[in-house]
């Protein structure tokens, strides 16, 4: 719906491109997605973007570099696209688990700090995202010298809907911090046992990257237990501009619910195609991808001040990064 959204916007927009999107589900299979994404290039499209599991977005990156197509990457984390696997045809629209766990860090360090919090356990999904998550919180957690225990590092299955053994395990001997890298249905599955099980109630949840997104909170609701912490990387009435609040609205109206964070997704890569092929002299996908480098996002940050209100920092522009080169 949010693609139809943004299509629908471009039309009302005499300056902007007509484009065909295709459409496929890769029902999160890795072959599968290559055999989609091969196809794709295979009739010519000239962009391939999306994709939400970390592990299928690295392969689609390789083919793209291979035939020289642009993708846009949006809804996956791993730091690995952004860093080790970067390249010139790649751009990443959404925080990747690096930057996610860097904030988490900074929290974790600042907690530290007024409660002296010293264990920590982690509990996610068993593949590339999962694993990254972990990784680069610990790789920040040294960078900002906070200094803790590991008591447990779990990994489930992806789509996994039985946690108790796992909440057993934690129970046992509960950290002082839980990091949670699950995400949707998994995430939910998880609180609510963990819930029941009282394991919330013994330790410091947080979850950095997708915990805050309206998928979670709409699915838990009123049952949504007090005290977690939970970051996202869409907001439903942030940032408050104009902007997005006909996005939140035309979106509601059309569906009866607010966009989830993959919505977003799929409008934003719409949207920096869209201004990318205004911005380029050349109509060309070199051209367009020199062009997303020159652009620029409304961004608004927060600080936080000595009572510990968040307060808004003016909105200013701000520089796409060009991962794929440093």
């Amino acid at each position: 719906m949010a693609l139809e959204l943004a299509l629908e916007e471009l039309e009302a927009e005499p300056l902007s491109p007509k484009m065909r999107v295709y459409v496929a589900d890769t029902m999160g299979k890795q072959f599968r997605s290559k055999e989609i994404a091969q196809d794709f290039i295979d009739r010519g499209v000239d962009v391939l973007c999306g994709v939400v599991n970390s592990n299928i977005a690295l392969e689609v990156s390789q083919l793209a570099l291979k035939h020289q197509r642009l993708f846009l990457g949006a809804g996956h984390s791993s730091a690995r696209l952004t860093e080790g696997e970067r390249h010139p045809w790649y751009f990443h629209l959404n925080n990747d688990a690096s930057q996610s766990s860097d904030a988490g860090a900074r929290y974790l360090r600042d907690l530290k700090q007024s409660e002296g919090w010293e264990t920590v356990s982690y509990i996610g999904p068993d593949y590339e995202y999962g694993h990254q998550i972990w990784q680069t919180m610990m790789a920040s957690l040294k960078r900002h010298k906070v200094e803790y225990r590991v008591k447990d590092e779990l990994y489930s299955l992806l789509g996994e809907t039985d946690y108790h053994l796992y909440i057993k395990a934690l129970l046992e001997d509960p950290p002082d911090v839980l990091v949670s890298g699950h995400w949707t249905r998994d995430l939910v599955s998880f609180l609510e046992q963990a819930a029941n099980a009282g394991l919330l109630e013994k330790t410091h949840f947080v979850n950095f990257d997708t915990g805050g997104g309206y998928f979670v909170l709409s699915r838990l609701g009123d049952t949504l237990p007090e005290g977690l912490v939970l970051s996202g990387r869409s907001h439903v009435n942030w940032p408050e501009t104009s902007r997005n609040q006909r996005y939140v609205s035309a979106f509601f109206s059309k569906t009866q619910r607010f966009p989830t964070f993959i919505a977003q997704d799929a409008y934003t890569v719409i949207r920096v195609l869209d201004t990318a092929w205004q911005q380029s002299p050349q109509k060309t996908l070199t051209g367009m991808r020199d062009a997303i480098l020159a652009l620029k996002l409304l961004c608004q940050k927060t600080q936080r001040d000595s009572a510990h209100t968040l307060t808004r920092i003016p909105t200013k522009s701000c520089n796409i990064t060009r991962w794929a080169q440093r």
